[in-house]
This record gives C-alpha cells, sequence and structure tokens, in this order.
C-alpha cells in the first residue's frame, strides 16, 4: 500500500499543467502561435482546442480552454466530459467540488485545493483553471487601478 501510495505521489505532479514552466507547456501543447510583448501570455491550438497560458515568475499560473471555431463562427462549447477531463488534468487527479452553479447562464465554478475552476457555457464557453495567487494578483491590479482613477482627475479642482 506504501508502494503503491508513494508512486501515485511521484506520478501526480508529471500530470499537472498549472505550475510549468512555458518549456513544458510548449512540449504539452506545441509551439506558441502567439506571445504577448510582455512575454507573459502564450497562446497554443491542439487537439481542437485553443489554449491560452498566463505565467507568473516562469510558472504557468492560469490557463484558459477554448474550443477553435471558425471565423466569425458561435463559440462551441465543451463537452461535460471534455471539461471534467481538462479539469482533472489540471489538479493532478485531485477532486474538484462545485462551489457556483447558475443553470440561467450556463456558468459553473469549482475549487481543487489553491486552484478554481470557472466554465462560462453561454457566450464564450471557456474554461479557466487559475490559482489563488494569479485571483490575488488580479485584485490587486484592479485595485490599483482604481486608485489610480482619483489621482489625476478634475473632480477635486
Amino acid at each position: 500500500m506504501k508502494t503503491l501510495f508513494l508512486f501515485l505521489l511521484l506520478c501526480t505532479p508529471a500530470m499537472a499543467r498549472i505550475g510549468e514552466t512555458r518549456a513544458q507547456c510548449e512540449a504539452r501543447y506545441g509551439p506558441s502561435l502567439k506571445l504577448r510583448s510582455d512575454g507573459d501570455t502564450s497562446v497554443h491550438e491542439r487537439a481542437g482546442l485553443q489554449i491560452q497560458c498566463i505565467y507568473f515568475d516562469g510558472k504557468c499560473e492560469s490557463i484558459r480552454f477554448s474550443k477553435l471555431v471558425e471565423p466569425r463562427a458561435d463559440a462551441v462549447p465543451l463537452t461535460e466530459a471534455e471539461v471534467k477531463t481538462l479539469m482533472e488534468a489540471s489538479s493532478g487527479g485531485r477532486p474538484w467540488t462545485l462551489s457556483s452553479s447558475d443553470e440561467a447562464t450556463h456558468f459553473r465554478a469549482w475549487e481543487c485545493g489553491t486552484l478554481s475552476a470557472m466554465y462560462s457555457g453561454n457566450i464564450t464557453h471557456e474554461l479557466i483553471i487559475s490559482t489563488a495567487a494569479h485571483h490575488q494578483r488580479l485584485k490587486d491590479k484592479a485595485a490599483a487601478v482604481e486608485a489610480a482613477k482619483g489621482k489625476g482627475s478634475l473632480k477635486d479642482f
């Protein structure tokens, strides 16, 4: 039993997608088709999916999956099986817990340790898997932008 546990423990990180370097993401998803000028975001295409990876300190901390569609075509939803497979692969097989669901908009959110996943099934049909640290950086950035709005404005003239 100990041997099985040790084997699973050692194999789990190899399945993880969050936390991989750009080189590991390129080995997994193919060469980057687009790289944002700041170098923090790469876009790949594999198996009929567009994969956008966001990096911080050289490690992937957010991945966005969507199906490739023809130009001017409506977004195509991911199937339940595709969402489940992508989430399980990104969590190293650890279970996800549904934290929010809205049937009217086909939105669902899950949590798995320090990871979160959101599926927007109404318009964009994207699955986004991110770390808690990524979400905190987004909140901090939004707060800084909001604070900067008040500076330099004419409202206190």
